[in-house]
């Protein structure tokens, strides 16, 4: 009875992610170093060590209404990135909720590694949670009074832009596996390619991921999202002050980021599998190494794409999603679909 509450909160669920993004924030800062310039002043991201100062010090505010609103939509903005990793597929042995079965259903095999929350629909759960995350950032950069309505405005818009093609990446994978469950499509996506390998090798594959890689570094690329004072000349106002709010706020823009390259991982990587026998005494930990291993794979990719292109403005950042990505995808999704459909792929 005691397993479902330790898989929930210990492992792999809210404990281990809540590690793993101060992890990989003290990664990729180490990696962003070595391959551009370290500002003066403030860190280029947290460190380790800041996170934990800011929970005990840090600057004074006077406490007010606005003050424990913006607390009380922080505090929610945490729980529901650490609740959306709660459906990735990292290690856990159940049943899979689709009843259409595993691919091709030939080997009747109705269980494998599934997300602590799985069931069909739940990528459309994960989009729900990124939008009701995009509405929170605007009330959480409004109601602080650094920011004025329309800047707050545009920076939720602008974060909440670049779902559209990240989730359009997912729509090809979907349609063809006719299935929105992400356990589902790691399980299935991967033997797909395999029995059909010029389709998903050149097709199925690279474009869906190449396409959700760009938009989600792009989407956390925005000002104080993970990196500071980038360049001397940009202003940034921090959504809070730097103290134990500012800290919940660069945690949980990190884990939504690593739940997202988790999916990426899930449905286009094959997700924790191993493609070698693994022993029945060492799954856990292989399916574990396996998948923070695609996972650091597409942290690494983000962080050298942002390091090699200079932060978008806003107006580049919307000509990027709308002219670019989102187009990309759509024709991805058209092409994807109509193979599968005269190639007779489900």
């Amino acid at each position: 009875m005691a397993i479902p509450w330790v898989e929930i909160f210990i492992f792999p669920g809210f404990l281990f992610v809540l590690g793993l993004a101060i992890l990989f924030e003290q990664i990729t800062s180490r990696l962003y170093s070595r391959f551009s310039f370290k500002p003066k002043g403030s860190p280029m991201f947290i460190p380790v060590l800041e996170h934990f100062k800011l929970c005990f010090k840090g600057e004074k505010e006077r406490i007010n209404t606005k003050i424990v609103i913006q607390s009380i939509l922080l505090l929610f903005f945490l729980t529901l990135s650490l609740t959306s990793a709660l459906i990735l597929p990292i290690c856990v042995e159940g049943e899979f909720s689709s009843i259409i079965g595993v691919f091709n259903d030939s080997s009747g095999k109705t269980t494998g590694i599934v997300g602590i929350i799985s069931f069909e629909g739940d990528l459309l759960l994960l989009l729900t949670i990124s939008t009701l995350i995009g509405v929170l950032i605007f009330f959480i950069l409004w109601i602080g009074e650094k920011h004025s309505t329309y800047e707050a405005l545009k920076i939720a818009l602008t974060f909440m832009l670049f779902d559209i093609p990240i989730f359009l990446a997912f729509v090809g994978p979907a349609l063809v596996r006719r299935s929105m469950n992400i356990s589902v499509l790691a399980e299935d996506i991967r033997l797909i390619a395999y029995e059909n390998r010029g389709f998903g090798i050149f097709l199925l594959i690279p474009w869906g991921a190449l396409i959700s890689i760009f938009a989600l570094t792009f989407k956390f690329d925005q000002p104080y999202f993970d990196r500071l004072n980038s360049t001397p000349d940009l202003s940034i106002r921090l959504p809070t002050p730097r103290n134990w709010k500012f800290h919940v706020w660069n945690i949980s823009m990190r884990i939504f980021e690593l739940v997202l390259a988790g999916v990426i991982v899930s449905v286009f990587l094959g997700g924790s599998y191993v493609p070698i026998p693994i022993l029945d005494n060492y799954e856990i930990l292989g399916h574990l190494l396996n998948f923070l291993f695609k996972l650091s794979l597409v942290m690494l990719i983000t962080t050298i794409i942002k390091t090699l292109i200079p932060r978008l403005k806003t107006n580049q950042a919307i000509n990027v999603g709308f002219k670019i990505l989102v187009p990309c995808a759509l024709i991805t999704v058209l092409v994807v679909g109509s193979t599968a459909a005269l190639l007779g792929i489900s």
